[in-house]
């Protein structure tokens, strides 16, 4: 979706346009391209506007020129800035020729310019060559698994098994990422990616385990599904920006989606987030109130008896609901009825899926129906 609208918008015209930084730019070309999953991050015109005294632009700054529509664009999904407009803008340098280093980011200008290569591919080809499955894996290497630790070694492997994620960090990409120095979240995994670079059979997560024993006592049993919510957010948390305390109105899934990316710049959420519409239609006035949830796994229902693959539980998570009493309306004030309904309008780039097999009413038992669900090639129905 975001490199089909700048497909479509790259070469509209416009009165007023906009400086952004090259070294910006090569980051979101890389990304659009597939080259890295990491996001660009906040737009950095900072250099650039420092630059800037009494209207004059020095021209030794490399820039892009984008045009009013591709610039809003990317200021709402990345934010940053500041916002520099090219029009009625002079240049320290006097002389008539047009500035070298700044080009206006059109399809002509990506065909003439050696330095628009990637950028010109990135516009031009879909997500055609992602980061392939095979193209980085770790050495295979056993996980010690003495006392009660399964459950943490599962999520470690199924992690680690994604190509874009161990290579983030093998090569310790977060470095340059976390927000403080006292990171450890980062320090646990990057142990474990080490010690499947050096010689050996096995691998012993200590500093993992250290940080998750006061919540996960050693010496019990522990749910694989915690643990993976645990660690991701950790990992989130260390290099995620910090959201303003000032209330934002959210009035489309597209407009959440690009405030909640704005700060969550993790590899996590690139890779493991998305997105649920939660709608609740009161039963007295019929007013539909309508939020925007993130999320990064999904936990879906099994029906006893009637649930027979993934696309069934799927089905079930997505279906109305009826709120019997203890709804109170937004509008009408009413204590009453509603109808509720859950469904994703933005699947993360790997779906991660808890199936909730205990059942607690009217007897707590664990369900054992076996859950079919293709090895590749899923097609989700909408």
């Amino acid at each position: 979706m975001e490199l089909k609208f700048i497909e479509e918008n790259i070469k509209k015209s416009s009165q007023t346009q906009y400086i952004v930084c090259d070294l910006w730019i090569k980051r979101y070309t890389d990304y659009l391209n597939g080259t890295t999953s990491e996001s660009p991050g906040p737009i950095l015109n900072n250099k650039i506007k420092a630059r800037l005294t009494n209207q004059l632009l020095d021209k030794t700054i490399n820039k892009y020129i984008v045009n009013d529509v591709v610039w809003k664009f990317m200021y709402k999904l990345y934010g940053g800035g500041p916002e520099i407009p090219e029009a009625n803008r002079t240049y320290s340098n006097s002389s008539n020729d047009s500035d070298k280093n700044s080009e206006p980011l059109t399809a002509d200008t990506m065909s003439r310019s050696e330095q628009n290569d990637s950028l010109r591919t990135s516009v031009t080809e879909s997500y055609k060559s992602p980061v392939k499955k095979g193209n980085f894996h770790l050495k295979p290497v056993g996980m010690a698994n003495e006392s009660f630790y399964c459950y943490m070694n599962s999520c470690i492997q199924g992690l680690l098994s994604i190509g874009e994620f161990a290579q983030y960090i093998n090569e310790e990409r977060y470095k340059s990422a976390v927000n403080n120095k006292n990171y450890k979240f980062w320090k646990g995994v990057n142990d474990i990616v080490s010690s499947h670079n050096k010689r050996g059979s096995d691998c012993l997560p200590k500093f993992l385990r250290k940080i998750s024993a006061t919540i996960f006592d050693p010496d019990e049993q522990h749910d694989a599904h915690e643990f993976l919510r645990f660690l991701l957010s950790g990992l989130q948390d260390e290099i995620n920006l910090t959201r303003p305390k000032k209330a934002v109105e959210l009035t489309d899934p597209d407009t959440s989606w690009a405030y909640y990316r704005k700060y969550n710049v993790s590899i996590v959420d690139e890779l493991f987030a998305g997105q649920l519409v939660n709608r609740v239609t009161c039963s007295s006035c019929k007013h539909v109130s309508t939020t925007y949830d993130p999320f990064l796994d999904l936990s879906l229902p099994i029906i006893p008896g009637k649930s027979r693959n993934i696309d069934d539980c799927l089905e079930t998570f997505q279906k109305e609901e009826e709120i019997k009493d203890g709804y109170v309306c937004e509008k009408c004030k009413s204590k009453t009825k509603a109808i509720k309904r859950l469904f994703v309008s933005r699947f993360p780039k790997y779906l991660v899926i808890h199936l909730k097999r205990f059942q607690t009413f009217p007897k707590k038992r664990k369900l054992l129906d076996q859950i079919n669900f293709p090895v590749e090639n899923w097609s989700v129905k909408k």
